[in-house]
């Protein structure tokens, strides 16, 4: 459907499904079906009155281990793929950009 974006987290834009809602009716209108057009317009003004969700995509990286050397005092870091920040700690999240990585297995 023309107008409609689907976004890699399942959100959809409200303006975005607005915009198709208000393009179907006018294709009911075109066509004379006046009824269906008033019955679209109400789907469109219930859909500007729900709430919205305050959403943001979340990223995703994996760890990429190196090894310091056998005399350092830390033998291990982890490099973020996502924004290519150390950790000293393999995590669920990075601590530099807040990346959910990944599991290998």
């Amino acid at each position: 459907m023309e107008g409609y974006t689907k976004q890699d987290s399942g959100y959809i834009k409200r303006e975005d499904a607005l915009n198709a809602l208000n393009d179907m009716g006018e294709e009911y209108i075109a066509q004379g079906q006046n009824a269906r057009a008033k019955a679209i317009a109400k789907y469109g003004t219930l859909l500007r009155n729900l709430p919205s969700a305050d959403v943001v995509p979340v990223k995703h990286g994996k760890w990429s281990e190196t090894y310091n050397g056998d005399h350092a005092p830390i033998l291990f870091t982890y490099t973020c793929s996502a924004c290519k920040g150390e950790s000293f700690l393999e995590s669920n999240f990075c601590p530099n950009c807040g990346a959910k990585m990944e599991v290998d297995g």
